[in-house]
């Protein structure tokens, strides 16, 4: 095999196990989330248990906070012990640090971390296809947020890995939650909108992660940053803006921080799923960064749809040991929305298919460089 097929199947192997990876354990995080915000405890130890009332752990940003500091501590230290030359990189990021992109990039992973999207609540249901298309937009936005960004001159047939991964992204969502019998409700709590205000709200929470990934490539790409030197300070920058909203949370009421510390400190199962949380954050921020920096930020982006593979995967497994079969005509709505979910991972083969590498442009690792060569060269 050529050196060039021999880099292409590497790359693409890598993104695979990090792709797996990532679902994985962001279906791990949601179930941990869930159950988490789902503990209850009595706030007292009188033994007249009608005096006694009951609490839920409902302290998001802290839970935030102790995130990035826990995935900030470790990311530095693994960076110091496995990086010989970590002092000279720490120097140069300094000295050529794009603060714009600094900030942003620790913003938007501030807001990405918070689960925004659990603190707005819809006043109804969605309809099934408008939830779904809300969970796509993820992919033209990150195309389009990596256009500015680097200045790619976007021609005609360009457009046709967006169009296809949003299709697909689409299709995938869609069909779950046919197959779920999903509501469409955004689980959570926080602040009930409708209308007008809960569409701008949730655009901006839409473009927030992509935005973080583009701004992640930019400081890899522009600034030679190394994925573990740029996890350990986006996360320690995040949780120094985090320290000064959490009294305020807690004086205006938002957040009983007082009252999260003691069902922490006192009952075992909330410290041990935050743990597990932060251990698991750590693993799927670490995946996310290898797919920038293996592939780019829109592949990072479009291939989180994805999860819904690993969701419907355990539905068909369950299908199959609880009536014996996967697809059949007992089964007609199974059938028919595992069907169309498969022809959404059929748009994704076909969106990766058409990123191919257009006339002039050779593909350097996980860059394109525009080759401008004279007939002399050539």
């Amino acid at each position: 095999m050529s050196q060039a097929s021999v880099a292409t199947l590497c790359s693409f192997g890598v993104a695979a196990i990090l792709t797996l990876g990532w679902c994985l354990l962001d279906s791990w995080n949601q179930e941990t989330s869930s159950e988490l915000f789902g503990l209850a405890a009595l706030d007292s130890t009188e033994i007249d248990t009608s005096k006694a009332t009951i609490r839920h752990f409902g302290a998001p940003l802290l839970l935030a906070f102790l995130q990035f500091l826990f995935m900030g501590l470790l990311f530095i230290c693994a960076f110091y012990l496995f990086v010989p030359t970590a002092r000279q990189e720490v120097a140069e990021l300094r000295r050529t640090a794009n603060w714009c992109t600094w900030t942003t990039m620790v913003t938007t992973h501030v807001f990405s971390m918070f689960w925004l999207q659990a603190l707005i609540l819809p006043t109804s249901p969605m309809s099934l296809g408008l939830f779904a298309a809300s969970r796509a937009f993820e992919v033209p936005i990150a195309a389009i947020i990596r256009i500015q960004v680097f200045d790619v001159k976007l021609r005609r047939q360009d457009l046709r890995t967006p169009v296809l991964m949003f299709a697909a992204a689409w299709l995938l969502f869609y069909s779950y939650a046919q197959l779920s019998h999903c509501l469409c409700i955004w689980s959570g709590f926080g602040v009930q909108l409708n209308g007008t205000p809960l569409l701008v709200v949730y655009g901006l929470v839409l473009a927030i992660l992509p935005a973080n990934y583009v701004a992640q490539e930019s400081a890899m790409v522009h600034n030679n940053v190394k994925p573990l030197l740029l996890l350990a300070a986006m996360n320690l920058g995040a949780s120094l803006l985090c320290l000064p909203l959490l009294p305020l949370a807690h004086f205006t009421g938002f957040e009983d921080l007082s009252a999260a510390w003691q069902m922490i400190r006192i009952h075992p199962q909330v410290y041990m799923l935050i743990l597990w949380l932060c251990v698991q954050m750590t693993g799927t921020s670490a995946c996310s960064a290898g797919l920038i920096y293996t592939l780019n930020s829109f592949w990072a982006v479009a291939l989180r749809s994805l999860r819904v593979c690993m969701w419907w995967g355990r539905i068909l497994i369950i299908l199959w040991f609880s009536r014996g079969g996967m697809l059949s005509t007992t089964m007609p709505n199974e059938s028919l929305w595992s069907f169309v979910m498969f022809c959404g991972v059929c748009f994704m083969v076909g969106g990766i298919y058409a990123d191919t590498i257009p006339d002039g442009i050779v593909k350097l690792g996980r860059h394109d460089k525009q080759i401008h060569a004279s007939p002399q060269s050539v």
